[in-house]
């Protein structure tokens, strides 16, 4: 297994790394949780990928592409926090990601998992494998066991991209914990995980073997592979 793009300066950062972080969808599970909510909501993958093309085109905004899903999905199926348990029990981690998660933890690396997610799903499956801190860009709100809506955690920052919402609500966990961009490594494996890797001092994008086009920084295509540089 060879980790590419890693300079001997990549090399030299690794010994102040504190706190690694992942993405969820997509990297440490092979799923997607939004997908899954869709797909159990009665959402056709015909219709979303619409809102995306809206989305990306400028029509939509990101809270009004994430609106007309909960819409959708509130016309279909009540929405609850057991039906985000239930969801979760579809996920599997994906090869190595347990190993890794060990050998980190074993390490004295701080775990914590950056999404844009959606949390009812999310939170229940990490906590079964023992992750209890998250970083979520979006999260569902209930009243009274009644599901309300999502609420955007960037929204006050006015940012249209989702991975500077995921970069926002990063930023500030960080700030809350006293941490530095520089003591930390992100994996993702997608455009929404781009901005983090800009400020960490160890990016890391998981290859899914899915074109991504031209990634400038360090690839790795199996979780092991970061045992040899963390």
């Amino acid at each position: 297994m060879t980790i590419t793009n890693i300079s001997s300066s990549d090399n030299q950062k690794k010994q102040v790394i504190k706190l690694v972080s992942f993405d969820f969808d997509g990297t440490l599970v092979d799923a997607n949780s939004w997908l899954l909510m869709n797909d159990r909501c009665g959402v056709k993958r015909e219709v979303d990928a619409q809102y995306y093309e809206q989305y990306h085109a400028g029509i939509l905004t990101y809270d009004g592409w994430i609106q007309l899903l909960v819409d959708a999905w509130k016309e279909n199926v009540v929405i609850t926090k057991e039906l985000g348990v239930e969801l979760s029990k579809q996920l599997t981690l994906r090869p190595g990601v347990a190993e890794t998660l060990e050998y980190l933890k074993n390490k004295g690396y701080r775990i914590v998992v950056t999404t844009g997610g959606v949390d009812i799903i999310v939170r229940p499956f990490l906590e079964s494998i023992g992750i209890t801190e998250m970083v979520f860009a979006t999260e569902c709100v209930f009243k009274d066991d009644t599901f309300v809506g999502i609420v955007n955690h960037a929204q006050k920052d006015e940012v249209g991209e989702a991975g500077l919402f995921k970069l926002t609500v990063f930023q500030d966990f960080l700030e809350r914990e006293g941490i530095v961009a520089d003591e930390c490594a992100h994996i993702g494996d997608g455009a929404n995980d781009m901005e983090i890797f800009s400020i960490v001092a160890q990016p890391f994008f998981f290859d899914t073997g899915i074109t991504a086009g031209d990634i400038p920084y360090p690839k790795i295509s199996h979780m092991t592979e970061l045992k040899e540089v963390l």
